[in-house]
């Protein structure tokens, strides 16, 4: 092409997108640093429609614990509450807790014998004594930013899952804060300890890759951008107003002209790869990442960053743990993980709900849906329908995505939808708005979802990234001698 038609591709594509990379790159530099900015909050009432709390939606009801006959405590991604069997009131139960948003996010809650409760989020552990008037956290030795998926209970034992680590405590009497020590899960034989290219790529376009210093240069380069989107978008207004400026608008016009043609050649190469590797990172190019696997880029520790929920399993007298990698059985905690063949499909995006019914069959609910898993036979079944299924991996969205379960309230069990949420429990007003975190807002922003809903994920990164790509080239070309 002639250098004109790419000034004019490079031009109209860079118009179109300002705005949009702009936001792109603040969002991207928040996304990049989470525990700084995990007391940030925004309200709800600021974002579209489809981010409110209706009908206790949205993950707001993961989970619920009975206190007493006539007590039951409701937990997820906004804290935690006080109802009756009956879900006649509910009463905010969140005094002492940290107010960022990030921090009150409950995956799960226990109670022990003496009336102590514990509650995990992902940034924190807390604990609550019958006579207590508040919630107080308790430290966690995680390590670099290591966070938490589970809490479980046993006996005396309490665990909390980490995402690389389970950390052990065993509670004593005298409601004395718990010491927690981490352990390691033994590798069982034949883990493939190979990750996916997916994983790879994002990691290479966070920067993570390599630790805080690829972060900052991620960010530098996010600041790159920002400056050629504004700079391009001053190339093109500023002609319009030269000559009611006079000399002075030139000037500006040289040198805005000259900063922009300048960075944005010796930038080139890294501006393609950040916008690149993100365009790879969402649906269609997403899925031969995802599909394939590559031996770790840095060496890690076997279990990184894969673990997510545990239980003990009081029929068969073994540990349960899912993984990334699968669900597997332990003999005992210090044991060695045997992989379970015949488990249920769950997406890829984690488990939500896992618990026993009255009938002794294990419950899992993810967003692929939910299943009832037998482990005597090995059979598994739809919960909506009873269909046996196999135990592939679930697709990342079913019918009907799962994202809390109760038996607690009401006279049947109730499953909760990510988006319909249930009518078990009236939510109150006041839920509605409950603030969201500055890191998911910039999420929602990053993946277009807070333009369009969740449709965005399946077009929007690939058209603007295909912008953004463009663009920049084209600015290449059209200067190339």
């Amino acid at each position: 092409m002639k250098p004109s038609t790419w000034r004019l591709h490079h031009k109209w594509t860079g118009i179109v997108l300002c705005v949009f990379l702009v936001l792109f790159c603040l969002s991207g530099i928040v996304l990049n640093h989470r525990p700084w900015l995990a007391d940030v909050n925004v309200s709800r009432r600021v974002l579209p429609p489809w981010y409110r709390f209706n009908a206790w939606n949205g993950g707001l009801l993961r989970g619920t614990l009975s206190l007493s006959a006539d007590s039951v405590l409701v937990y997820g991604a906004g804290g935690v509450w006080l109802t009756d069997r009956d879900g006649a009131g509910v009463m905010d139960f969140n005094d002492g807790l940290p107010s960022g948003a990030d921090k009150r996010a409950m995956r799960s809650v226990v109670l022990t014998g003496d009336g102590r409760l514990f509650a995990a989020s992902q940034f924190g552990l807390f604990t609550r004594s019958a006579d207590a008037v508040g919630w107080e956290e308790i430290p966690v030795p995680t390590e670099r930013e290591e966070r938490l998926s589970d809490l479980v209970l046993h006996g005396d034992t309490l665990i909390a899952v980490g995402r690389s680590h389970l950390y052990v405590a065993h509670l004593g009497g005298g409601g004395a804060e718990p010491a927690l020590v981490r352990a390691e899960v033994s590798v069982p034989p034949g883990l493939d300890r190979r990750v996916t290219l997916f994983k790879t790529v994002w990691r290479l376009h966070s920067g993570e890759l390599f630790g805080l210093v690829g972060k900052l240069v991620m960010d530098a380069m996010a600041l790159v951008l920002i400056f050629l989107a504004v700079t391009g978008i001053l190339c093109w207004l500023l002609p319009k107003f030269a000559r009611r400026l006079g000399q002075g608008g030139k000037r500006a016009l040289r040198w805005t002209f000259r900063w922009h043609n300048s960075v944005g050649r010796a930038t080139l190469v890294l501006t393609l790869l950040v916008c690149v590797t993100g365009w790879c990172l969402r649906p269609p190019l997403m899925v031969p990442l995802v599909l394939s696997k590559t031996p770790p880029p840095l060496k890690e520790a076997p279990w990184h960053d894969k673990l997510r929920a545990l239980r003990y399993d009081e029929a068969v007298g073994d540990w349960l743990l899912f993984t990334s990698e699968g669900f597997f059985s332990l003999p005992s905690l210090d044991g060695t993980p045997v992989r379970i063949d015949n488990a249920p499909s769950v997406s890829v995006m984690g488990i939500n709900v896992w618990e026993r019914d009255e009938g002794g069959y294990w419950l899992c609910g993810s967003f692929s849906g939910m299943t009832v898993w037998d482990r005597a036979s090995g059979a598994v079944c739809d919960y909506f329908t009873g269909v046996p299924l196999t135990g592939k991996r679930g697709s990342p969205f079913g019918a009907m995505a799962v994202s809390g379960y109760s038996a607690d309230i009401g006279r049947r069990p109730h499953v909760v939808g990510y988006g319909t949420g249930t009518d078990a429990l009236p939510q109150p007003a006041s839920l509605r708005h409950l603030p969201m975190s500055l890191w998911n807002v910039a999420l929602e922003v990053h993946t277009g979802r807070i333009y369009c809903g969740n449709s965005a994920t399946y077009f929007w990164i690939f058209l603007t990234g295909l912008l953004a790509v463009w663009c920049l080239w084209s600015g290449w070309m059209m200067r190339r001698k």
